[in-house]
């Protein structure tokens, strides 16, 4: 009688990736434009109008307000290839000449800061003020540490009067965490199928489930990212090497039945998203043996990547 022994191995990826942000009081100066004797007003950062957003690689832009809205991250997290962005409007009873040359810094502790450009300007006619409506983009890369950084936004016109902002931004707190670990933990190192005959359908593996729990932590302190879990698989080979059992015999579920299975692909696909942090996905799998298929010992790989929602 032919006996199949199937063992996929399993291989986990992972990926890595977040920011925190508060700010310093700098001095306040006034004194007098040059050459005019008029007096030179302290610039003033309109309350309430900081944007603060998170821009992916697919050029999406975040935002977070307590985590409770739909689209939101939970957190104000940050991933390499993404991009801090910072809007503002900076108010100067001086005029649009001070706008245009003001100033507006923002600082990530001393690990990085940028320069927001101005936008456009308006004046309000009941009281002549200007405003002008400042942006920039800070790129996340490699040059910027894992960790929760403070963050410091100063304006400063030609004649160095200067204003400063502290942010509210989540929670009550101005922290922005950038690029936290992520990984994928498995509660087992391999699928391993019992010995079938050949044509069996339906067989399950020998220790289902696989657990898969994606983590996001930056130090010791897990943050509230969340996931995406993503597989593919190849074929099982024999030990010769002259038969091969195709990865679309295996058939995977997050139900404990077989029925309604999702064939596993040579191509990635997506397993659960919408994963906490910490939570664990149990991952069910079947073999449906070919038939004919040659007796042996067969042995094929799935690779699991996790991806930052």
């Amino acid at each position: 009688m032919k006996r199949l022994f199937a063992l996929l191995l399993t291989v986990g990826v992972t990926l890595g990736l977040v920011i925190p942000v508060l700010a310093t009081s700098p001095e306040v100066g006034d004194g007098l434009d040059s050459g005019t004797g008029v007096e030179n007003v302290t610039p003033v950062i309109e309350e309430g109008s900081l944007l603060v957003q998170i821009v992916d690689d697919d050029g999406t832009a975040w935002q977070w307000q307590d985590g409770g809205n739909s689209g939101d991250r939970a957190a104000p997290y940050i991933f390499d290839g993404e991009k801090l962005r910072l809007e503002l409007d900076v108010s100067d009873a001086n005029g649009t000449d001070d706008l245009s040359g003001m100033q507006v810094k923002v600082a990530l502790d001393s690990a990085a800061q940028f320069l927001c450009n101005l936008e456009s300007t308006t004046i309000d006619p009941a009281n002549e003020i200007s405003k002008g409506h400042y942006s920039g983009d800070l790129p996340i890369d490699g040059g910027i540490a894992q960790g929760m950084y403070d963050i410091a936004v100063t304006v400063t016109d030609a004649q160095g009067a200067s204003d400063y902002y502290n942010p509210t931004i989540y929670q009550d707190t101005v922290d922005i965490l950038m690029k936290p670990t992520l990984t994928l933990e498995k509660t087992k190192s391999s699928v391993t199928f019992p010995s079938c005959k050949p044509g069996a359908q339906d067989v399950a593996a020998s220790e289902n489930p696989i657990g898969l729990r994606p983590q996001a932590v930056i130090g010791s302190e897990h943050v509230p990212v969340v996931f995406s879990i993503l597989q593919l698989g190849t074929d099982m080979k024999s030990t010769s090497g002259e038969d091969a059992i195709p990865v679309g015999s295996i058939t995977w579920s997050l139900n404990t039945e077989p029925a309604g299975a999702t064939v596993v692909s040579a191509e990635r696909q997506v397993v659960a998203n919408l994963v906490k942090e910490g939570e664990t996905i149990q991952v069910y799998y079947w073999l449906n043996a070919p038939l004919p298929q040659a007796s042996g010992t067969y042995t094929g790989k799935i690779e699991y990547k996790i991806t930052a929602d």
